[in-house]
């Protein structure tokens, strides 16, 4: 572990050919090479922003060259061989710091957020860099924080005085050998398990394509015929309609009663011939957007709204959950139900359509950037439209229809009634849920061992680090 002001756990004496040292004491820190001062202007160097440096990876991906005119004033620079390290939030806590390397005339630029220490004689960068990747020195370095919410950062006097085991340069070169070859093993085992997901995802959008021609279920004749059922239903609306006119002393005769518009069924897949394709207009009761009331009431008064945050992976993550007034005016109309669908109307284009199904208990509302659905029971169920909504018939429908505007993509109400739905037999639905809700419920579980994997992986790398820095590799 660490050794400094903080109290924290350290072994009770290094090997004996081993020092205490600091940082500062074997490196220059954030120190400018006065030789800089004396270089051409157009002499091109590589900068290196803060997203340039991969905190998984702890390298430089992608600098770009520029004339040294250009960032001379106002950037931080460094050398090939130096180790650069965030020192603002949240890149600091994420491990993001590289070893300078391939740099342009062996110089780089960068951004001011960057510590950088300039290993001495005594240390090697590989030694300096593999310590501040610690999760132990993160955390420390984290407790030093000074600065404002937002805008928190490790000070120089931090880095400089923070306590580094030192042990002979043959030995770092040995222990330094031995941390790169574990952390490679550990790194091809990562990179691995990140080939899971997107077979996963490929896995999901097959399952749901087979649904939804009709590829995983048995036709069985008894089975009124999605058409038959889906004109019946029109039937019965066209008539409570007119029962509504009436009702209002008007005569339908007078009046026009516009039927949904169908999808164009061009490009869609062919389906059996007992279903149909239509419009989703045609089978929900209900499309409403969420609330606009500000959320700004106390947590143990007010009434929790769902935002769009609070959609993940087909679910409701309520962690991070505001509140609104009791008072507001017309609350209970966005009051959730069971199996009501929310769908997000508005984000970046890969989070537009993000849906999921209402299947908590306790009063809820949701906010103005969703949309809720209520599937018409007659002709459909809650479930099968969702796992529609999620098809990549629906995706491809999304963004071809989706707006726009000031940098965000956005849905209305027209774009979703226009999404086309497969329809089958009602008996058929309930089929094909089940079978699909097995199959996906297999590829989540799946997907959770391969986060625990992924975590233990992390791990092991720390565990490796902390053993190196004890003298234990």
């Amino acid at each position: 572990m660490l050794k400094g002001s903080l109290e924290v756990e350290e072994p009770s004496e290094l090997p004996h050919t081993w020092e205490w040292s600091s940082v500062g004491d074997v490196c220059s820190v954030n120190e400018r090479d006065p030789r800089l001062r004396t270089l051409p202007d157009d002499l091109q160097v590589s900068f290196v922003p803060m997203a340039a440096v991969d905190a998984k990876r702890g390298g430089i991906s992608d600098p770009v060259d520029r004339p040294l005119a250009e960032v001379r004033k106002g950037f931080t620079p460094f050398a090939d061989g130096d180790v650069i390290f965030a020192r603002i939030t949240p890149s600091m806590e994420n491990g993001k710091a590289a070893i300078a390397g391939g740099l342009t005339n062996g110089l780089g630029f960068g951004s001011t957020e960057f510590h950088v220490m300039r290993p001495g004689e005594r240390v090697l960068p590989e030694w300096v860099f593999h310590f501040v990747r610690q999760v132990a020195f993160r955390n420390e370095a984290k407790a030093s924080f000074s600065g404002t919410a937002g805008q928190l950062r490790v000070p120089d006097s931090f880095v400089r005085s923070a306590s580094l085991p030192l042990p002979p340069l043959p030995e770092q070169r040995r222990i330094v050998e031995k941390i790169e070859r574990l952390l490679e093993q550990s790194q091809t085992a990562r990179d691995a398990l990140d080939r899971i997901p997107p077979l996963l995802k490929r896995f999901r959008q097959s399952v749901l394509a087979k649904a939804f021609r009709g590829e995983l279920t048995e036709r069985d004749p008894n089975d009124e015929p999605a058409s038959v059922l889906l004109e019946r239903i029109r039937e019965e609306r066209r008539r409570k309609w007119e029962d509504g006119l009436r009702a209002k002393g008007k005569d339908p005769r007078n009046a026009e009663y516009v039927e949904p518009e169908p999808p164009d069924a061009g490009g869609l897949p062919e389906l059996p011939k007992e279903w149909i394709w239509t419009a989703l207009g045609e089978v929900i009761e209900l499309l409403q957007y969420g609330s606009s009331v500000k959320a700004d009431a106390p947590h143990e008064s007010g009434v929790p709204i769902i935002r769009m945050g609070n959609i993940q992976d087909g679910g409701f993550d309520l962690t991070s959950l505001k509140h609104v007034h009791e008072a507001s005016e017309d609350i209970a109309r966005y009051v959730l139900r069971r199996d009501d669908i929310l769908i997000n109307r508005t984000n970046s284009p890969e989070l537009v359509g993000k849906s999921a199904r209402w299947d908590l208990d306790g009063r809820f509302i949701f906010a103005s950037y969703l949309i809720r659905l209520r599937a018409d029971s007659r002709v459909t169920i809650p479930s099968y439209l969702l796992h529609v909504i999620n098809a990549q018939t629906t995706i491809e429908h999304i963004a071809r229809v989706r707006h726009q505007v000031a940098g965000q993509s956005n849905i209305n109400s027209k774009d979703i009634r226009s999404i086309p739905v497969p329809l089958a037999p009602l008996a058929e639905q309930h089929e094909i849920v089940t079978k699909l809700e097995r199959l996906l419920s297999m590829s989540s579980s799946i997907a959770q061992l391969v986060d625990r994997a992924r975590h233990r992986a992390a791990n092991a790398d720390q565990a490796v680090l902390a053993r190196a820095f004890r003298g234990e590799l």
